[in-house]
């Protein structure tokens, strides 16, 4: 298996909510190309507004998704929003502040980072995780850029 290709996307946002709308937008973009997505969400809270979101992050748009924690899911394929990377994806987009240690087990991981300075040092660390497994972890700057 070839080794997983690692990207972080960074906003100056630091309210949190142009996360989610990244995600919706990585996802959305992953799914219609026929790719298992799953979303790495950092709590319950943050995995139930992702669940809001994916409804209306976009006018006409609806993401099918469901949280790791239902029971049947929404369709076959679907984005699925976890609490843990247990069953990876082909695509993992991590809004966890953890490490994530499926990384092997997957083709790509997008860990999205934004302007709170907390959440920026906790992404430099993971960022050094990836180096230590070998991976080259790419960077993309989404300055003034939106989600939209």
């Amino acid at each position: 298996m070839p080794r997983p290709r690692v990207d972080f996307y960074i906003t100056d946002d630091a309210s949190g909510r142009e996360r989610l709308r990244l995600a919706c937008r990585l996802a959305e973009k992953a799914y219609q190309a026929g790719q298992a997505v799953v979303v790495l969400c950092a709590d319950a809270e943050q995995q139930r507004a992702l669940d809001e979101l994916m409804w209306t992050f976009r006018d006409g748009s609806f993401l099918p998704h469901e949280c790791a924690d239902s029971v049947a899911p929404v369709e076959p394929r679907c984005v699925r929003l976890q609490l843990d990377a247990d069953n990876a994806g082909e695509i993992v987009i991590s809004l966890s502040e953890t490490f994530v240690a499926a990384a092997d087990s997957c083709e790509r991981v997008i860990d999205i980072i934004d302007g709170d300075a907390d959440r920026r040092a906790r992404g430099r660390e993971r960022f050094r995780s990836y180096r230590e497994l070998g991976l080259e972890p790419a960077t993309q700057q989404l300055r003034g850029r939106s989600a939209h």
